[in-house]
């Protein structure tokens, strides 16, 4: 694991929690029950699911008439952020795109009938039981302040060519068929550490959505060391000292008064400010440090006990202005 601080400051020691004792969202009992009742601790030794994973993939990517219908292309590597801190360090961090909050209810309704169809054939779903599963949202804390100006969602990559329907391609083999999605990610990071070496990877759990996949899937803890931004409140989502770096993500629901409790116990928050892309975030606010989130996308980089601190940002200048009125953008 990185040579970083692990154990967040003023934070009381506490026994590593069970697999599975925090997976009450209705996404992450779904995943559960398809995984057969209990999270996922590993891959199938038989070999079989990570092929029939691989099948599967290559047949979804054929629907969307890619050349290239090998794996490769499962995990995200190349996002501006990823790449920034490619440049800038030798951490290589990846992860799998799923489509934001509600996003898949609608790629899904995007297609055709007979669209829907071929999809449902591969997935070997009918086309009614994938309506169900879209209904199902994997940002489940999400607000209307971090949807409206979600980078994921809304930037100008996320809704470039095909690319809304590969992540569709990904969020519902994850929904229907999550041990092989799970498959899939567990040996890609492991190629990344093979090429890398494990103190260089990073696996960032969630891109798009906020699933506490060290929960869910604990047989994904330690291959790399993993991080995430969410939503959830430290007590609904604890680090795990040595494995997993969570940041906790201020909305504009949240108090300042709140930010500053749940630092005060040892916790690291990032913070939208009210500053736009180019300009210098503040080194301080309220007197807590700030560093800058937007420098590299690796938060084992920052110390506990700081803010991460994040430009404001959306596809166009109304939402970035929305963004600091509602108060998701605080005043710098």
């Amino acid at each position: 694991m990185p040579a970083v601080d692990s154990t967040p400051v003023g934070l009381p020691s506490r026994r590593r929690p069970s697999p599975g004792a925090w997976a009450t969202s209705p996404v992450e009992r779904l995943l559960v029950d398809r995984l057969g009742g209990i999270p996922w601790t590993g891959p199938d030794p038989t070999g079989r699911t990570h092929q029939e994973a691989l099948a599967r993939w290559a047949e979804l990517r054929t629907l969307l008439e890619y050349d290239d219908i090998s794996a490769k292309r499962w995990m995200t590597l190349d996002s501006a952020k990823f790449a920034k801190t490619r440049r800038n360090t030798d951490v290589v961090p990846a992860g799998m795109t799923l489509l934001s909050a509600t996003g898949a209810r609608t790629e899904w309704a995007s297609l055709t009938a007979r669209e829907r169809s071929a999809w449902a054939e591969v997935l070997e779903y009918s086309v009614d039981d994938i309506d169900e599963l879209v209904r199902h949202t994997v940002c489940e804390r999400s607000t209307k302040g971090c949807r409206d100006g979600c980078v994921v969602a809304r930037s100008r990559n996320a809704q470039n060519g095909t690319t809304p329907l590969t992540r569709l391609a990904r969020t519902l083999l994850t929904l229907a068929h999550p041990a092989e999605s799970l498959e899939l990610t567990r040996a890609a990071l492991g190629e990344l550490v093979v090429r890398h070496s494990a103190d260089n990877v990073r696996w960032r759990m969630n891109i798009g959505d906020d699933i506490r996949w060290e929960s869910v899937a604990p047989g994904m803890l330690g291959v790399a060391a993993a991080y995430a931004y969410t939503k959830h409140t430290p007590a609904a989502r604890p680090e795990m000292a040595g494995l997993t770096r969570i940041v906790y993500s201020a909305s504009e629901r949240w108090t300042d008064a709140q930010i500053l409790d749940i630092f005060d116990q040892g916790h690291t928050v990032a913070v939208v400010f009210s500053t736009r892309r180019n300009q210098q975030l503040p080194t301080t606010w309220h007197g807590m440090p700030v560093v800058n989130g937007d420098a590299t996308d690796d938060l084992w980089a920052h110390p506990h006990g700081v803010i991460v601190g994040l430009t404001v940002k959306g596809p166009d200048n109304a939402t970035i202005d929305a963004a600091i009125r509602s108060g998701f953008a605080r005043p710098v």
